[in-house]
């Protein structure tokens, strides 16, 4: 772990940049080609360059484990409830139209599909 020191806090931040990458020295050793080995090296420099870049903006925002990141992005308990009541009102809301739209056509003779296109309405 990497110390980060900011203004009155220290905050311990993974490494990320200096964490070994054993798959590429293996895969370099089981490569012939030196075409592939080229890539890997290739592919080595650009994963190290995104790992300083994750680091970097671990710092900058203070985020000291990367588990972090996922708890502030995943909704809480009271948000997903309300999305799901939200939901269930989009879905009953729905029904309604489409057995409205059902009770047009049939009393006008007509396919759902053909009074959905004429009121401007995509079908599923």
């Amino acid at each position: 772990m990497a110390s980060l020191e900011g203004n009155s806090t220290t905050l311990d931040c993974p490494d990320l940049v200096n964490q070994e990458d054993i798959s590429f020295e293996r895969a370099k050793d089981y490569s012939d080609d030196s075409d592939t080995t080229r890539q890997l090296d290739s592919d080595y420099n650009t994963l190290h360059s995104i790992k300083k870049k994750c680091q970097d903006v671990m710092k900058e925002l203070a985020i000291s484990d990367i588990t972090e990141i996922d708890k502030e992005l995943e909704p809480d308990e009271k948000e997903k409830k309300r999305h799901i009541r939200q939901l269930n009102r989009y879905n009953e809301l729905k029904d309604t139209a489409m057995q409205l739209i059902s009770m047009i056509a049939e009393q006008r003779g007509l396919r759902i599909k053909d009074v959905m296109n004429e009121i401007g309405v995509e079908g599923e």
